[in-house]
């Protein structure tokens, strides 16, 4: 895993723009808004499939979650790699901004979900 900062973000955003050809991956748009609320993040994508490993810290707690466009394997789920995963998984479906309630929960820090980007809200 590496950390990324919001100047990482910022030019995938604006790589991912100049392409036009696809919306910006929800994982970036999810790093860049806990960046922006003063999280540390750190990244790191799996090498045989699409997934993306997000290590969100605050103080010495740390929170993993997976961005991914398929099942994880039952076993390393009920392991709990992970302790959310954004996507369909074998116990359901969750999404970008499940994940952003969870992580302020779980940092114990106030949320405005008027403030989450509309993009993470679907």
């Amino acid at each position: 895993m590496y950390p990324i900062d919001l100047h990482y973000c910022h030019k995938q955003i604006e790589k991912n723009k100049k392409l036009g050809k696809y919306p910006i991956s929800k994982w970036v748009l999810f790093c860049n808004f806990l960046l922006e609320n003063k999280f540390k993040v750190k990244l790191h994508k799996a090498r045989s499939t699409v997934s993306k490993y997000i290590l969100v810290q605050k103080g010495k707690k740390e929170y993993k979650v997976r961005f991914s466009n398929h099942k994880p394997s039952y076993g390393m789920e009920l392991t709990k790699d992970s302790d959310f995963y954004v996507g369909v998984s074998n116990l359901g479906v969750t999404t970008s901004y499940d994940a952003i309630k969870a992580i302020f929960t779980f940092f114990n820090t106030s949320l405005d979900e008027t403030k989450i980007p509309k993009e993470l809200r679907k």
